[in-house]
């Protein structure tokens, strides 16, 4: 029989392999200061039916993790953890992973694909995967920056989504599936304009004479960041580690909003319509943002992502279901407005979210 480990460096990641791990399996996680830190939710973990799973301590044998790790056929983990990350020395994170051939390694929605200073190289993945899955809108990225044929553009973390429809979807959140939904998504590295207000308070009188209700949805190390300042008749904290809530939300919404949120990719995947509102980001001072085609941002993300050191790779979500809201006169309110407006009646109905294909390679760790 095949043996299977997984890691763990945050709770989160667990969302990524969720539909994956089997009984036997043996999880490996790390402990930090973080409040989403593994060893903080093990009892959820194990009270959630894994009980035939084994999970172990990374801090307390990460001496000898190359050696244990002889004992398994696959390795299954995020961005290539724990041979990357502060949490490693530096000479770990510049070299080849000891157990490269038996990797399969998932992205967090881009982590990988920005360059930190020598010193640092917190996300070099470079000869550390036998494949590296991700969102397939990354893959040009991922190309220029030297990647081959081991990038998949099938990320696992949306299986979990074809055993459920909208019904029973709204029963994980103990929501009325005949009910119409909205869902905002909020993030501490984008506070909203006054322009971006005005927007906002359209959307929300929207849902107010549409019976549209508003869920605001968070992380926990937000809190309540923002919380007090739109109206909303649901708060979902992002505090389940057993199912990756915002997609689950994805699935029952009419449309969602994000502010410069990476959210705005996985929407493209499952097929909700998604308002992006933009930042200012450093560069936006050397090129206009009115010109940020996905042309230009293939070209040149890795670089300029690097050079400020944050992940935007929600710009890069520019089909037909995002309704792009840049740091630009051209989407003054006033200028914007009818086309908004025409963009939320076209999601008067809840989407039939599609299957998502599994990827055949994942057939072969089993």
């Amino acid at each position: 029989m095949k043996k299977r480990a997984f890691f763990i460096n945050d709770i989160q990641d667990y969302w990524l392999f969720n539909q994956l791990v089997r009984v036997g399996d043996d999880i490996f996680y790390n402990t930090t200061n973080k409040i989403t830190s593994p060893h903080r939710s093990l009892s959820q973990l194990e009270q959630s039916g894994l009980v035939f799973t084994k999970f172990i301590s990374w801090r307390e044998i990460k001496q000898n993790f190359t050696k244990f790790l002889e004992d398994y056929d696959y390795f299954i983990t995020k961005e290539c953890h724990p041979f990357t990350s502060l949490d490693v020395p530096l000479s770990t994170r510049i070299s080849p992973s000891p157990v490269k051939d038996k990797t399969f390694s998932i992205g967090w929605v881009g982590e990988s694909i920005i360059s930190h200073p020598p010193g640092d190289s917190r996300y070099n993945i470079k000869d550390k995967f036998l494949y590296h899955f991700i969102e397939p809108q990354l893959i040009p990225i991922y190309k220029n920056l030297g990647f081959g044929k081991n990038i998949i553009g099938n990320s696992p973390k949306y299986y979990f989504l074809n055993s459920l429809n909208r019904k029973s979807a709204c029963q994980l959140f103990g929501l009325d599936h005949t009910k119409k939904y909205a869902t905002i998504l909020v993030t501490k590295a984008h506070e909203p304009t006054l322009n971006e207000d005005k927007i906002l308070d359209h959307i929300i009188q929207y849902c107010n004479k549409n019976d549209i209700e508003v869920i605001f949805k968070t992380k926990m190390k937000y809190l309540d960041f923002y919380r007090d300042k739109i109206k909303h008749q649901y708060f979902f904290p992002g505090d389940n580690w057993m199912f990756h809530q915002t997609l689950a939300l994805m699935m029952i919404s009419h449309f969602v909003i994000g502010f410069s949120s990476a959210a705005a990719l996985e929407a493209e995947a499952v097929g909700v319509p998604f308002i992006n509102f933009w930042k200012t980001e450093d560069h936006d001072r050397e090129y206009s943002v009115d010109e940020q085609d996905l042309g230009f941002l293939h070209e040149n993300f890795h670089r300029l992502a690097s050079k400020a050191r944050r992940n935007w790779v929600y710009r890069l979500a520019q089909s037909e279901n995002i309704f792009n809201i840049k740091a630009s006169k051209l989407y003054e309110y006033s200028t914007i407005r009818d086309a908004l407006h025409n963009f939320l009646e076209l999601a008067h109905e809840p989407i039939q979210v599609q299957k998502f294909d599994v990827h055949p390679l994942w057939n072969q760790i089993y």
